[in-house]
Parts: structure tokens; sequence; C-alpha cells
């Protein structure tokens, strides 16, 4: 006697509600034979981990399509501290801090058996998703993500060719000391932070089924101006788009800082009258910007190319202030650069050579190449090698290596030179070029990551690594349109492995744009994939999965642990309800819905018995109790949705006696339409399960199996499909257990739960805005050797700032934070003079602030509070001013009015000023006094903000000599003359940074050590010649008859005279100058 029937998968998920046949029917059958091994093992779970751990014998995930894994840790450095000192000069406290860091690596998962690619879509740490690959994030989070991992994660994907790791190798005793880890996937994570020490959790969303796309996303969009040329300084979250406007010959530089969502108006540069036109000098960072300004000689544009000295000089982006970088005259037309747009300048920002190239037509439409020049330090020198001819416009330079573009034969090179020898390094064979137009139009991008050459193709334009290797495809759609650039001005672009951004040229399109070339985009992975590859595994090649149509998919399936094959496909069949049978010789997996009848078994042949034995009923019915049926059935599953995480559908039976709830788990990434749909099925089986049948006929139907469907007359005339449960061949009957076989059930439309939200990248906080202010002290608690440093972020959502300051950038530290941003603008009309004293109502000021605002105050509180206080200029012409009515133009500008001019001694600067000078609102918000040493005053520092959340190295320094303006003494006042017996006294009026004890005692502070003063007596007006200086301990001096003459030759009855207080830390203050 036979047996067919359900073995073996009393824990199994479909066996436990559907009871049919699925892996085990018979003892040594194909099925429970060849996939289901001796071993005890456990199947996959929904709650299989997903944060790293380190064990030893963990099994390796076997992983198909996308889901989320935690990892084993298989190698690890000790914790390593890193020990921070800050404070302990000038007598200040000492303190030491200590940070943790650690080098891991985690294997992930099995390398796909078909050799394919294993891509990384998120990672989490600490339950927090820091970075993200997918297509269709939103600007913030791909801005974000394009920064965050690259730096500090290497994927190796466990190939039959996988080498060591260099970094493991290193830390464990050199090569040979660890091994390649082929056949797992496996990340390195380098340097990853410990706060508190304790080494924090990650999970990684992983895909074998992935594919790279490409998406554009717009960043921020700039203004368009008539009659305009356009370059920019790009980078990661922040550009500095430069507009150049002519106009009568005046050159003009609008300046616009562009990021994620944001758009912020800047100073206007306007350029000395001789000259001509600026390109940007390629390979300086944003925020440290300078343009090159050439021409062809120092009167003006020359029309010879070959004659008249060239020169350059370097314009300040920050300040305006132009700086000349060389001369230089060449000899022919291999060394010699021209004037205008048709240049192109770089600087090596590692080892500080600037180099220069350029391009001429000339009569008969032919293109000549000059060779380039390379100049640091003063020293000129052109790179001897003949270039061949063509076209040549675009360099780069970087880590003392020249980089060219060249066109010449209808391709592109690249050629690369030693700036130190000059020589010939190497020439790189690119593709095929479209024309000479085109190439000037390109450009190259030279940095730590490497070379990257964006270039135009026959198609549209390209993005292109280029190496030792040859010209490595990125991205073949780097932003089609022409237009975007403008010809003969090459621009910077960022390029960050996966992403570039470009900007606009003078065309309509005037937009920047980050265009992602390996956006992530996830897609299925077919069921009877999955069923196969397991079986193949468990050694059985006697399978057929033909009946699993290919629209059966699912997002991702996790083997966690090692499981036999049959435990490994149940969830599958449960899902998509399959089940299996042994038929032909072959494991054949079929679909429920896919029902057909193979037989059809009449009335008269029920009921058969064996001789001798009663006849049986026809078809006995089985009915279960209700109370043990399920009222409702939960399906838990893994919500891609909300970043891999458990989610549940239920379904409901909504009248009915029963009591049991069912929850079932299903291990794999699917939709919440799916799982719905499942948790209905499910429900609607186990109820349709309450009514069996049985039947007993002849062994003429012994050929059916289980699964199968058939006709059955019962009762008489009613034929209905049936499925077979189990069956019993015992040599002279079958016996057979069926069930409906309703072929509707698989098929359930239910719709899932929606609105589940996932996690985004957060957004990278705007980079912050610092303005170094070096003039009086507003406070008497701020009277010391520092000076003030404001801060506002580029955009909304800034979280504060934290401020470093360093003789060096590598030896930068922190000073303080602001959670606040101070108002920083700059001026669009140059303030006129005013004598001080007096409420100023006929000067009108315009600023522009961005984001920031400005408010009015009453007349009593501009006399008397202290609302309302600025510094209007630059470093070194600064004054202080106070405004009592602000009025909005729109688009953070305003007009001020009210003003009190000269404030805090400052009325010596109160004729200085031009347009586009530095505004600042003077008070407590966002604004820090950094303290330094007196003796510090006149060496260069280094400033950084960097905006809580920022990564330190991704933003630019200023360098800023500190002239101790704070402690400068103010200029004496009201300077008078006595004359007795020839002799001159002088008397003065004494004033005093420090103002706080003036109202409670009636006194001036003195502010200084000692009170002195000097008192030069010049020659006449023109105060150019000093006769004499006459030194004072007191506010009076006199002026000997005797010196007179020995000075003069004469007693004087006019002087000429400038009154100093002296300072100890800084010298003389600013000056009374007087004709008395």
């Amino acid at each position: 006697m036979s047996t067919q029937q359900i073995l073996g998968v009393v824990g199994g998920v479909v066996g436990a509600f559907f009871g049919y046949p699925q892996l085990g029917f018979v003892v040594g059958s194909l099925v429970g034979g060849l996939l289901t091994p001796g071993e005890k093992t456990e199947g996959p779970r929904v709650d299989d981990l997903k944060v790293q751990v380190s064990t030893y014998g963990a099994g390796i995930p076997i992983l198909y399509g996308t889901e989320r894994i935690g990892g084993n840790v298989v190698w690890s450095t000790d914790k390593i501290e890193i020990a921070e000192t800050t404070g302990g000069k000038g007598g200040g406290p000492e303190n030491t801090t200590y940070r943790y860091y650690v080098h891991m690596g985690i294997v992930l998962c099995e390398t796909p058996r078909d050799g394919s690619i294993v891509s990384i879509v998120e990672i989490f740490q600490d339950g927090k998703l820091i970075y993200d690959a997918r297509s269709g994030i939103p600007i913030g989070s791909a801005l974000a993500s394009s920064e965050n991992p690259n730096a500090y994660f290497v994927l190796y994907q466990g190939h039959a060719d996988q080498l060591p790791d260099p970094g493991e190798e290193a830390w464990m005793g050199g090569p040979g000391s660890v091994p390649a880890y082929r056949g797992v996937v496996r990340i390195r994570m380098n340097a990853i932070e410990c706060p508190g020490g304790r080494v924090p959790q990650f999970s990684f969303v992983l895909s074998t089924s992935s594919s790279a796309s490409v998406e554009k996303l717009q960043i921020a969009t700039v203004p368009k101006v008539s009659n305009e040329g356009v370059f920019a300084y790009v980078g990661i979250d922040q550009t500095l788009h430069i507009s150049e406007r002519e106009s009568a010959g005046v050159y003009k530089l609008y300046q616009t800082t562009v990021g994620s969502g944001y758009s912020k108006e800047g100073a206007t540069i306007t350029l000395p009258a001789r000259g001509d036109a600026c390109v940007p000098i390629i390979g300086m960072p944003v925020t440290d910007t300078a343009v090159c300004r050439p021409a062809g000689d120092y009167s003006g544009l020359v029309s010879d190319f070959y004659a008249h000295p060239k020169w350059l000089e370097r314009i300040d982006m920050s300040t305006g202030v132009a700086s000349h970088l060389l001369d230089y005259e060449g000899s022919d037309a291999n060394h010699v650069f021209r004037s205008g747009t048709g240049l192109s300048v770089a600087y090596d920002s590692l080892d500080g050579y600037f180099a220069a190239a350029t391009v001429e037509a000339v009569s008969g439409g032919n293109v000549y190449a000059a060779n380039p020049i390379i100049f640091r330090d003063g020293v000129v020198t052109p790179v001897a090698d003949a270039i061949p001819g063509g076209t040549t416009l675009p360099i780069a330079i970087y880590g003392g290596v020249l980089a060219v573009l060249n066109d010449r034969g209808g391709n592109y090179y690249v050629r690369k030179y030693s700036a130190e020898t000059l020589a010939l390094i190497e020439e790189i064979q690119g593709p095929s070029s479209v024309g000479a137009v085109d190439t000037v139009s390109s450009a190259l991008r030279f940095d730590a990551t490497g070379l990257f050459a964006w270039v135009y193709l026959s198609g549209g334009a390209a993005l292109y690594s280029v190496s030792d290797a040859g010209w490595v495809l990125l991205c073949a759609s780097a932003n089609n349109a022409i237009g975007q650039k403008e010809v003969s001005r090459p621009t910077t672009f960022y390029n960050g492995g996966d992403s570039m951004i470009i900007g606009p040229s003078d065309q309509t399109d005037r937009a920047y744009d980050l265009i992602r070339f390996n956006a992530v985009s996830l897609n299925s992975v077919r069921v009877k994939d999955i069923i196969a590859d397991q079986c193949e595994r468990a050694g059985e090649t006697r399978f057929d999965v033909s009946d699993i149509p290919d629209t059966d998919t699912l997002i991702g399936f996790k083997l966690q642990n090692p499981a036999s094959a049959r435990s490994n496909v149940d969830p599958l069949l449960t899902a998509y309800a399959a089940y299996i049978v042994d038929e032909d010789g072959l494991i054949k997996f079929k679909k429920y819905q896919d029902i057909v009848s193979e037989a059809t078994i009449v009335y008269d042949e029920l009921g058969q018995a064996e001789d001798g034995a009663e006849p049986a009923d026809a078809m006995p019915l089985n009915r279960a109790q209700e109370i043990d049926l399920p009222r409702s059935v939960s399906v838990s599953y893994i919500e891609p949705a909300i970043d891999y995480q458990t989610a549940a559908e239920k379904e409901v039976r909504q009248i009915t006696e029963a009591a049991e709830d069912l929850i079932v788990e299903l291990p794999i990434a699917t939709s919440s339409d799916h799982a719905k749909q499942v948790a209905a099925m499910i429900l609607f089986a186990k109820w349709r399960a309450q009514n069996t049948r049985s039947f007993k006929t002849s062994r003429k139907y012994a050929f059916l199996s289980p699964g199968d469907g058939v006709t059955v007359e019962y009762p008489r005339g009613t034929f209905r499909l049936w499925r077979i449960t189990s069956m019993t061949d015992t040599g002279a009957l079958c016996e057979f257990n069926v069930e409906p076989g309703d072929a509707e059930l698989y098929m359930q439309t239910a719709v899932g739960a929606t609105g589940y939200v996932g996690q985004d990248v957060a957004p990278l906080a705007p980079p912050t805005e610092l303005a170094i202010v070096d003039g009086p002290i507003m406070q008497d608690a701020d009277n010391n050797a520092g000076l003030y440093a404001a801060m506002e972020g580029y955009a909304a959502g800034w979280p504060g700032a934290e401020l470093r300051v360093g003789d060096t950038e590598a030896a930068l530290e922190p000073v303080g934070t602001v959670n606040n941003e101070a108002v920083i603008g700059f001026t669009e009309t140059a303030l006129g003079d005013f004598s001080p004293n007096v409420v100023d109502e006929i000067n009108l000021l315009t600023v522009n602030i961005g984001n920031g605002s400005l408010a009015s105050i009453t007349r009593d509180v501009l006399i008397n509070g202290r609302s309302n206080v600025a510094v209007v200029g630059v470093n070194g012409r600064l004054e202080v001013i106070k405004f009592q009515r602000a009025g909005s133009l729109g688009a953070g500008r305003y007009i001020l009015s009210g003003l009190l001019r000269g404030l805090r001694g400052t009325e010596w600067a109160t004729g200085t000023h031009q347009v586009n000078d530095r505004f600042v609102l003077m008070g407590v918000e966002g604004t820090l006094r950094p303290n330094f040493d007196v003796g510090s005053l006149g060496q260069s520092k280094i400033y950084k903000a960097v905006t809580k959340g920022r990564r330190a190295d991704g933003v630019a320094t200023q360098t800023y000599a500190n002239t101790g303006e704070g402690l400068r003494p103010f200029s004496p006042v009201d300077l008078r003359k006595s004359i007795s017996s020839n002799n001159i006294t002088l008397t003065w009026g004494r004033r005093s940074r420090m103002s706080d004890s003036v109202l409670t005692t009636g006194a001036i502070p003195l502010g200084e050590s000692v009170e002195r003063y000097d008192v030069a007596i010049y020659s006449d007006g023109a105060f150019a010649t000093i006769k004499r200086v006459i030194s004072a301990y007191g506010a009076t001096a006199v002026y000997t008859s005797a010196d007179q003459i020995a000075d003069f030759g004469a007693n004087q009855t006019t002087l000429f005279v400038r009154v100093y207080q002296l300072s100890d830390a800084v010298g003389r203050g600013h000056e009374l100058q007087a004709t008395i």
C-alpha cells in the first residue's frame, strides 16, 4: 500500500494553512528525498537580523532582489583614540577631549552565483538613513547622499579575482596576512566615529536586481540678464555663479551663491578700467574663488596676438581686490596666450602652481594652439613640448600635474605634463570629438578624486574619468544642451563619483542641475528563478518551474541562515499559492489557480468496496467545527516603503463565532496589496476547508496524484471540480480526500494600506556665511585682542555653526558656537559722508541682506538704545552706524534712513564708503568674539565656520590677519591751544573705548594701562613731513618756543597737528588732525 499525503510540513507556512501537498509527499519521493536534508534547520523569518553583529559561525545570507541586511563583522581594529586639546594659550584653561574611531569589515551576503553585481541602495546608521542611491528621491537627499559615504565605504563583490583589502593588510602585518573573502559581498568601513566609545550599528539595503539610471534634478535657478557672460565655481552643495556684464567699457562681476533650493545674491565687483573680460581660475575652491583678468598690455586690449607683454591679475571674489599674477611676453605662436575669453587658467590647490593656455583663430580659418605656461612665485615657464596641431583650451592642474585637453584628427586627447620638469608624462586618447568650438566649451576637473573630462560628442555632452587606463565613460547624457555652456569660456563642474553638477551659460536655460548617472532603479525578481536556484543548490536538476508565471515577482527575499531548500521556498509557495508534485520523474511547481480536471468520475463509480465489504457511502462529508477556524488572518511582511521594516495586513471574517486570530509571518519584501491578498486567500482557504469529502474508486484512477483536479458527479447529475489533498492506493481500491477546487480563491484583488512614509536622507544643512569684523568693540566685555565673527546660513533650516580658528588648517580649534543667525549683507549704494553727533537725514543707504530682515525703531530708541547697530564698509575702513528706519523693497532689500554716523570712534571712516561694502547688523545673535594673544596681532590666522551636522573638511577657509582694531584708542577731540611767552600749550579731550561706568561714576574710563599720547607737529597742511613728536602723559602738551625755533626757525602762530592716544597693545590709536 502506498500513501501520498502531507509529510514534514507541520511547521511550514503553506502546509499549516492549506494542508496541500507541498514539499514532502512520500518517503523516498523526489521532493522529500532530494530537497530535504536530514539535519534540523530553520527557514527564513520576518525578524531576521537587520543590524550588524559579530558572531562566529553565523550564516552567510543569500539575497534575491532587494532587502535590508545587517551583516556580520569579520574584521575590526581596536578603538582608535584621538585626543583633541583646546585652549591653554594666554593663560586660559586647557581642555582635552577624546574621540574614538574604528575600522571594520562586514560580510553582508553571498556573492551572486551568476557573477552579477550587488549594489548598495541605502545605508542606515543607528536606524537613521544616511545614504540613499535610489532614483526619484528629493534633491536635498540626493545632494546629501552624494557627499556622504563615498569617502569611507568600500564595497567588495567577492568575485574570483577579488584581492585582499590593502588597509586590512596594513593593519594586520602586510601582504598575505588577511583573506580576500571571495564568495561573499563585503563592505569595508574606514574611520567610523564611535560616539561615547560605542560602535554604531549599521544596516544596508542591498540589491542584486538593480540597474543604474540617469536622473536630472534641478538644484536652483539664477536670473537671466542680457549682455552677460557666465561662469561658475561648482561644489556639491554650494556654487558661486558669476555674471560678467560690460557697459560703456566698464566691466562688472555679479555674484549669486546657489545651493539646494536657494539662490542668494552677492556683492557686485566693478573692475578697473584697463584690460579685458574675466575667466574663471579652474581649481579654485567655491568659497575661496578668484577670477583671472587677462589683457594685452597695461594700456588696454591689443589686437596683435603675438606682440606686447601679456599680464594676468587675480580678482578675489570675496573682497574684489585685484592682485597682479604675472607679466609674460611670448616669442612665437607656441609661447603666448591670448587675452580675452579664449583663455583657460587653472590653479593647483595642492602645490600652488598656476597654468594658462589659449586658442587663437588666425587668417585663413586655421586654429592654432598656444602651448600652456606654468607659473608659481613669479617664475613663468612655458611647456616646451610642442602640442600637436588642433584645438587646445581646457586645462586643469593638481598635485604638480598639468592636464591639457587637446582635439586633433577627430579625437579628444588628454596630455599630462609635470609642473616641475615640464616633461610630457603621457597622452591618453579619448572618444571622437565634434569640432574646435565644442572643444573650447568643454571642461576638465582635476582634484584628489581624479581627473574628469566633460566633453561634447556627436550625441551630446558626456562625462569621462581619465586615467592611465584610458577614458572611462561615466555618463553618456551629462547635459545634452550645448546652450548650457558658453563657447570659449570653460567653466568648472562638480563630480562626485556617481553624480555631477553643471550650470548654465548665457543661453536661456538658467538652472544648476544635479545629474545622477548612477541612480539606482530597483527591479523585481521572478519567483521561479529563486525556486530554480534553490533546487540547483540542493543538487537537484530534475525540476520544472515553467508553470510559475513570469508575472509572479517579489521585491526582495533574504535567506539569513542555512536551511533546507524545502524550508527556504516554503514562504514563496504560501505567498504565490503554488504547490509541488512529483510527476513524470520531475519535481513540478504549479499554481493552485491553474487547476484543471485530470479525470471525470461519475456517481456510479463512487462508493467502491473490496470483495465481501459493505459498500461505502458515495462521498461522505467531513466538517470541522467553526470554533476551530480563524476569525482573522494577519500577514506580516517586509514593507519597502518604510525602510524594509515589518508591516502587517489583516483580513477579518465579519460574521462568525470563531475566536481565533491567525498570524502568518511572510519574510518577503513585497507590496501591501500583495500582503492583503495573501491574508484574504489564507482566510478564505481555511474556511473553504471546513467542508471536505472523501470517496473510494477502483484502481482505474490510480494515475491521479495529490494536487490534481478531478471532476466528480455528486450528487447524481451534479458535476463539480475538486482538488485531491491526499490519496491511498490499497492495491484493490483508491481512496481520495478532496476539497473544493475553486480557482477564483487564489486570484484575490484586495487593496492594502497606503500612505507609508520612509526616511529620507536629511538634506545637508545650509552652509554658513562668515563675516570677520575687525572693528571697535561694542561692549566693555569685549576689551581684548579678539575680533567679531558674524555667521548666518545661506538658506532656511540653518541649525547654527561652530567657528574654528588656527594658524594652519590642520591646527584649527573650535572657539565657540552660535545657534541664531546674524544679519549679513552688502550695500547697493555708497553711503555718503556726514558729520557725526546729529542724525543724518540726508543720506540713504540701500542694503541687500538676502534672507534676513530689518525693522524700524523710534527716535528715542535710536538715541538711547542698543538696537539697529551695524557696521558698514570693509576691514580697514569700517564705520559703525545706527539706523531708525528700514523700508523694505522686497527680496531682502532695504532702504535705511535716520542714521547716527561715526559711532564708536569711527567718524574717520564716514567718507570712505563704496558700493558693495559689507553690511553686518551687530548684536549677540549669531556673533562670536574669539580672543587671541596680543602677540598674535598682525599674524594671519585661518577661520572656518562649520554648519552643525556638516563635515568640516568640506568647508572653505578664510585667512585674515587681526589688526587689533578693537584695542585701538579712539581719536582725541576738541584740540585747543594757548600761547604764553611764545610757548604753545595744546590741550584736548580724551575719549575711551570703554563706556559702561560713565553713567554710574560720571568718570570716563581710561581703557589703557597708562594714559600716554603722541603729538606730531607737521611742516604744513599736507601733513607729510613731521617736524617733531611730543610725548605726553596727560591731555596736554607744551611746544616750547625753543623747539619751535629749532624746527621752523621762528615761533609759530599756526600749527599742523596730529594727536594720538597710545595703547600698549597696538601703539597709536586713531588721530585727531587739526590746523590750529
